[in-house]
Parts: structure tokens; sequence; C-alpha cells
């Protein structure tokens, strides 16, 4: 079987943007990785960005409150959560 399938990743993806990617495009399908906010830090740290725990951890979670609660009611056949070290450590 042949698929025709176009793979696009995408860092902080506006949620009103991905609510309207959804509205155009009826086959579109989302995988949402989320990532260990302490890896994310890290990487922060080495990129000498001006980042402190406590407001990552507040804007990572505001960002998944958001984005899970509203394109999971509105698109849960099309929009799946994975948590990136279940794909790491397969």
């Amino acid at each position: 079987m042949i698929v025709n399938c176009q793979v696009i990743k995408e860092i902080r993806l506006p949620l009103s943007r991905a609510q309207q990617l959804f509205t155009r495009i009826d086959n579109l399908r989302v995988i949402y990785l989320v990532r260990d906010p302490r890896a994310i830090f890290h990487s922060h740290r080495k990129l000498e960005w001006q980042t402190t725990p406590e407001s990552l951890c507040e804007k990572l979670g505001s960002d998944y409150d958001q984005v899970v609660r509203l394109l999971r009611s509105q698109f849960h056949d099309r929009f799946t959560v994975l948590r990136y070290t279940f794909c790491v450590n397969i």
C-alpha cells in the first residue's frame, strides 16, 4: 500500500494557526510532541537564553492546557499528544 504523506516539524505553532490548518485541510493529522521541561531548560541554558525554570514551566503548562483542551475537543480524531520520552525509550 502506498500512502501519500508529508511531515512538517513546527516549533511553537500558534493555536489560531493550528485551528486554521485543521479547518482548511480535511485529512490533516497532528502529533503534539511534549518534551520534559528539564530537557528544554537544559537546552536553553546551553544556548545561553535567559529563561528561568519557573517561567518556562508556566509557559509550557499554559500552552499545553490551551492546545490540548481546544484541539482535542474540536479535532479529537485528528490530534494526538505524544510524550517525547516514549519515543526515545523504545
